[in-house]
């Protein structure tokens, strides 16, 4: 599975890295109503036998520093849609407090780089499948509720997470050490164009000087008038 990497987060790009992600298992993911309130986007889980399940997972998009206010944002959108999970997805996480700039928790929200979207959301929607298909319609929101927040505190989740960020580190280091290496190969490039324009234009005005030579010019004869003035004076016939 390949997956898109953008520059600039809109709703469109998070709908897009959803749909590359889990359009083949047959989840919805709705854009909110550009200007309303509530959620970016809202993804809906369907299972392995079509069901699409009341679980759902809300998401915002922030450009840049991660506030209160939008913690508290995503707290009220969360309760007021009923969503398992909400993330905020943010290439700027919090640098206080957090062990990873790929992934952060505050407040029961979680704050997700791009690039990992795809890889922890896949285990919250299987995590919230296993949820429902093991109390049924007898599970009431407090014990869901409560079931998803036992998961997200699990040392098996944070280790999952833990895992995914590091994977991702390690790729982030050798695109930054391959992005140097050829940087490097730029400038020496560049350097060695140069070189060779440097050493071409010599070149190149030998060999027209072989091919267009200059005429030679005759002094002597540039000396000599063509009307024949000269040749009078020494005749004694001039003036």
């Amino acid at each position: 599975m390949e997956l898109r990497k953008f520059t600039h987060l809109t709703h469109y790009q998070t709908l897009r890295i959803l749909e590359d992600a889990f359009k083949e298992k047959g989840d919805l993911s709705v854009k909110g109503t550009r200007g309303s309130l509530g959620p970016d986007v809202i993804h809906h889980i369907r299972t392995a036998t079509g069901e699409l399940l009341e679980n759902k997972i809300g998401y915002d998009n922030k450009e840049g520093r991660i506030t209160q206010q939008d913690l508290e944002k995503a707290k009220r959108d969360k309760k007021k849609f009923e969503l398992d999970h909400f993330i905020i997805v943010s290439r700027n996480l919090p640098k206080r407090g957090c062990a990873s700039q790929f992934y952060a928790e505050k407040e029961g929200i979680h704050i997700l780089h791009p690039d990992i979207v795809a890889p922890v959301v896949s285990i919250m929607r299987q995590a919230s499948i296993e949820i429902s298909r093991q109390s049924g319609s007898m599970l009431d929101q407090q014990t869901k509720e409560a079931k998803i927040f036992d998961l997200v505190r699990s040392r098996e989740f944070n280790r999952d997470i833990e895992a995914i960020c590091e994977i991702h580190q390690k790729i982030s280091n050798l695109l930054k050490k391959d992005r140097k290496h050829h940087e490097t190969s730029w400038k020496e490039e560049e350097k060695i164009q140069k070189h060779l324009m440097d050493t071409y234009v010599p070149v190149r005005s030998s060999i027209d000087a072989i091919i267009h030579p200059e005429p030679a010019i005759d002094n002597q004869n540039n000396l000599e008038p063509k009307d024949g003035t000269d040749s009078i004076k020494k005749d004694g016939n001039g003036l």
